[in-house]
């Protein structure tokens, strides 16, 4: 089978993901990434025109290449304008304001010694700037942080940092993984460098879904007098891997199912086949069918809103979403 005869699109899909690691310095800006695109764009279009009136070989060997190269452009382009330290209102570019007001937007996760959560940076206190960008941050555990949750608004003192690299290269490179979501700055904060604003602007669907785990871990509380076995159940129905016990994480780590704790399209792939067999969709028809079909992308939507739309689930609910229609 010829791959780039039968997948045309595979054809552009390449250049556009080498285009993605491509960085913008000073020495290739944005504006001459941007300008080159134009006067690709233009060109392809004149050669189109041309090409409607007589075939030429040359023209069309040229108009291909522009094609390839404005999705490589297109790549770099498009990645620039993901990253939100690459605009001016970035917090990081104003670095003189002592007070951020910051949202919450992630449901906090309470470890030995600290609450952490992601913020994201609305303005700059005293100065009236409205600023953007994400941060990664620790409140030290006390009466006042447990308090903490999804969509709160706080006043954080401005001592957010750049996330370093490891300073042993096998350790797990932090810095990449945020960076890959966006946030490229941390910060430690006690009780007098945060206050509490007591407003709230959660999404609903998100408070929902983040409001289904507490009341899902009130009942494995309850009912789970194991605290690994709870532990394991948690990562594994929703993600929550705050209680997992470290002889168990090992355990699986060492057997090669430690896949099974991450939310992943497996749980995704499991609770289709479930509603499948219990419904009986393979022998629906008509509306029976419909019915049924619309049931379990029902049952997909609630758990990828449990799951708080964790990307992973997110992307294998919209698939299977997508089969099922």
């Amino acid at each position: 089978m010829n791959v780039w005869k039968h997948i045309p699109l595979l054809k552009f899909l390449v250049p556009f993901i080498i285009g993605i690691p491509v960085p913008t310095s000073n020495f290739i800006s944005i504006n001459w990434v941007i300008s080159l695109f134009v006067v690709c764009l233009f060109a392809l279009i004149l050669i189109h025109f041309i090409l409607q009136r007589r075939l030429v070989l040359l023209l069309i060997r040229l108009g291909s290449i522009l094609a390839l190269w404005l999705f490589f452009l297109s790549g770099v382009i498009l990645t620039h304008y993901f990253k939100d330290n690459n605009y001016y209102n970035h917090f990081s570019n104003h670095l003189s304001s002592e007070w951020l007001k910051v949202s919450v937007i992630n449901q906090p996760q309470i470890k030995e010694k600290v609450i952490s959560c992601k913020v994201m940076v609305i303005e700059s206190l005293g100065q009236d700037k409205k600023l953007q960008g994400k941060a990664q941050v620790y409140f030290k555990r006390d009466s006042q942080s447990f308090k903490i949750k999804y969509g709160d608004q706080l006043i954080i003192k401005n001592r957010l940092q750049e996330i370093k690299d490891p300073k042993n290269q096998h350790q797990f490179n932090f810095r990449k993984f945020y960076n890959n979501q966006n946030i490229y700055h941390q910060g430690f904060f006690n009780h007098s460098q945060w206050v509490h604003l007591n407003q709230n602007t959660s999404n609903v669907l998100l408070s929902m879904g983040y409001s289904w785990q507490l009341e899902l871990r009130k009942l494995f509380n309850k009912y789970f007098e194991d605290d690994a076995v709870r532990g394991v159940a948690e990562a594994v129905i929703f993600g929550f891997k705050e209680d997992l016990d470290e002889d168990w994480l090992k355990a699986f780590s060492k057997t090669g199912t430690i896949h099974v704790l991450a939310l992943s399209g497996l749980h995704v792939w499991i609770i289709y086949l479930l509603m499948s067999f219990i419904l009986g969709i393979s022998k629906s028809r008509g509306v029976s069918l419909v019915v049924k079909s619309s049931g379990t992308l029902i049952v997909l939507f609630l758990y990828a809103l449990l799951t708080g739309f964790s990307p992973s689930v997110s992307r294998a609910s919209i698939m299977f979403g997508t089969v099922i229609i």
